[in-house]
């Protein structure tokens, strides 16, 4: 199999497949059904993150509050773009292409959380990850995140 492969997608189906067919979704959506899509999808996330931090599960929590914080972003450049957004991961980008005024603490938070995405997903950045992220490291990023999140939504709110 070539390197587009992979393991097949949660339906079966490969992961060129399933990004196709998530992109013909999405393009069918109109805005407001696009930016329910993404905050829905997040607030679905934000639960995964508190459970997986209860059953201290601290890397995939924070590889979680990534996911929310990333789908959130995704709902603000759909309000602000009026299209389908990119199928980036990196939040500083999302944030600026999505035209957000954020804070130098907030932009910096980005710049922290986008670590979590690389190191929740590829092992050879998960041994130095899981020995950092204790329960007090990532209590401080799950809170932190959960802030930036409710100021992404009380945006995105008055956008629409």
């Amino acid at each position: 199999m070539g390197a587009m492969m992979g393991k097949p997608c949660h339906d079966g189906h490969m992961p060129l497949y399933c990004m196709v067919s998530s992109l013909l979704i999405w393009c069918a959506m109109d805005t407001k059904q696009l930016i329910d899509f993404w905050q829905r999808s997040g607030l679905e996330d934000i639960k995964t993150a508190e459970a997986l931090f209860a059953a201290k599960r601290y890397t995939a929590c924070l590889f979680f509050c990534h996911l929310f914080i990333e789908k959130m972003l995704k709902a603000c450049y759909v309000a602000e773009i009026g299209d389908t957004p990119p199928l980036w991961h990196n939040l500083v980008r999302l944030a600026q292409k999505a035209s957000l005024e954020l804070t130098e603490k907030q932009w910096d938070l980005l710049a922290e959380v986008n670590y979590f995405n690389i190191a929740g997903r590829y092992e050879d950045y998960q041994r130095d990850f899981y020995r950092i992220s204790t329960r007090a490291y990532t209590k401080k990023y799950l809170v932190k995140s959960l802030e930036l999140h409710a100021w992404l939504l009380e945006k995105l709110f008055r956008r629409v």
